[in-house]
């Protein structure tokens, strides 16, 4: 008889969280590492356009707030063991979300200079609200020097920008294992 194989991945009661700044890659990113380790896979900023439908629409309706309080409940409900959680840039703001994913998850950071973020940007089909008043670089630098320190602290794993694209998934699958023996008592 056969010994069964161990999981991919093993990280408690723990998801996978990733954050990092809009156009970062994160919902490619974490597709391709959901799919890799056989888990599901929770985009909150879809969520929030099924539940409450264009982002844009609802932020003129009801505000800002409003907004991030309905994607911080979604966030919150998202954090489920066995998911990889893709957060929209950000939800890093709330100190709910912050809080939740050090007890929740284990947050992997998905870094990116903001030449690539501006230039993904511009590019991207989807426009996101932070930017509806146009996509200028210097917003870009002046979100990531709001946003980073926020990112830095609660990434358990960090994957820089110099991580080449073909590279991410294969890399964060190594960091994981890492860090998934750090939570395993036995070891």
């Amino acid at each position: 008889m056969m010994e069964p194989s161990p999981p991919l991945l093993s990280l408690g009661s723990r998801c996978i969280a990733v954050i990092g700044m809009n156009g970062a890659g994160k919902t490619v990113f974490g597709k391709r590492l959901a799919a890799k380790i056989g888990w599901k896979r929770a985009d909150t900023d879809r969520v929030v356009k099924e539940k409450h439908g264009d982002h844009h629409e609802f932020i003129g309706e009801h505000g800002w707030e409003k907004f991030r309080t309905e994607e911080e409940r979604i966030v919150l409900d998202s954090l489920k063991p066995g998911y990889v959680v893709i957060l929209s840039g950000g939800a890093i703001e709330s100190p709910i979300v912050r809080s939740t994913l050090k007890d929740r998850a284990v947050v992997l950071w998905l870094q990116a200079d903001h030449r690539r973020i501006h230039r993904h940007l511009t590019k991207a089909k989807v426009s996101r609200p932070e930017f509806a008043d146009g996509l200028h670089p210097s917003k870009v630098k002046d979100m990531l020097e709001t946003r980073d320190p926020l990112y830095k602290a609660a990434a358990n794993i960090v994957l820089p920008a110099s991580v080449p694209f073909a590279r991410q998934v294969p890399v964060a699958m190594i960091e994981l294992q890492k860090y998934g023996r750090t939570l395993d008592p036995r070891r």
